[in-house]
């Protein structure tokens, strides 16, 4: 169902950024929008195409990647060491738990 939902919400995001796209705004306010929906809609997309790879990962990695996300965006020069990591630590987990 989740799948779906996310597949909705990508059509009618894209479909308003090319909308937008077709008129173009005119206050500051419908350019971000117009920001949002292309950003917001090609991320929901991606997540809708990913959707069955990413049931299969841990539960716990979204919080790893809450905070390496947190992390970045108070100290960006930190992304060096706090991708690599969460990409190691996904893979370690996801690697123990094929094992089981």
């Amino acid at each position: 169902m989740q799948r779906h939902i996310l597949g909705i919400c990508a059509l009618f995001l894209l479909a308003g950024a090319v909308y937008f796209r077709i008129r173009p705004p005119e206050s500051d306010f419908t350019v971000t929008f117009y920001a949002a929906c292309t950003r917001v809609g090609t991320l929901c997309a991606a997540l809708w195409l990913a959707y069955r790879d990413l049931e299969r990962l841990p539960r716990w990695i979204g919080s790893v990647i809450l905070v390496a996300a947190i992390t970045i965006a108070y100290r960006p020069r930190l992304a060096v060491i706090a991708i690599p990591l969460v990409i190691a630590l996904t893979v370690l987990g996801w690697k123990k738990n094929k094992r089981s």
